[in-house]
């Protein structure tokens, strides 16, 4: 009995001292993260790439991505997870001074239902018309996720990021704003599920069960 105590109250106090381990790791990770994000910026004479990248989720996006094309930074513009319900139409009206340049320049994508489908229809787009250089274009805090999905599905590409700046990030204490702290949250505990995918691959969960079944 005495044993037994013993190691209950020993794996209790290491179960403690991991969980206090993974939580230090995890919120340093996430102020990193966090600097990461509100330090970057887009480059300031971005050079040119064969296609500009856009990703659905802001109109701001879609703005910065026709301001590169019509700067003549690249030819063509992909916009990638465009719902199926809004059509081409409609986004030249929200741009409506812009329909030019969705005449000659611009496709949109409408498979694409997350970060890795983007990644993945951008790839055969990418494939289909022999790009192998583009911009990528999409909000600060969601590029270095968008980052590790291209970079994972086109690793032979050479992809120049232009993230685009969300306004309640700038301000110097966007931590107090909870709806801000948990949009970062939540894409930060996503771009770790991104980047753990490397490691936890099918692969990977093969090989270790079939070194538990003693295969």
């Amino acid at each position: 009995m005495r044993g037994t105590s013993y190691l209950l109250g020993f794996f209790t106090k290491l179960t403690l001292v991991l969980l206090v381990v993974a939580c230090g790791l995890f919120v340093g990770g996430f102020f990193r993260f966090a600097n990461t994000v509100a330090q970057s910026a887009p480059p300031a004479n971005p050079v040119e790439t064969q296609a500009v990248v856009a990703l659905t989720g802001g109109s701001s996006r879609i703005a910065q991505a026709l301001d590169l094309v019509e700067k003549d930074k690249s030819k063509r513009l992909l916009i990638t997870g465009v719902d199926a319900k809004t059509s081409l139409n409609a986004l030249k009206a929200l741009n409506e001074s812009r329909r030019a340049t969705f005449d000659c320049c611009v496709e949109v994508e409408r498979v694409a239902l997350d970060t890795v489908g983007n990644a993945e229809e951008t790839g055969k787009w990418m494939a289909a018309n022999k790009f192998n250089s583009i911009t990528l274009v999409t909000s600060d805090y969601h590029m270095p996720r968008s980052l590790v999905e291209f970079r994972r599905k086109l690793p032979e590409a050479t992809i120049q990021p232009f993230p685009v700046k969300l306004p309640r990030l700038q301000a110097k204490d966007w931590y107090t704003d909870g709806e801000t702290v948990r949009l970062m949250v939540a894409e930060y505990i996503k771009y770790v599920g991104a980047l753990s995918r490397d490691y936890v691959n099918r692969d990977t969960l093969k090989s270790l069960r079939a070194s538990m079944s003693g295969a």
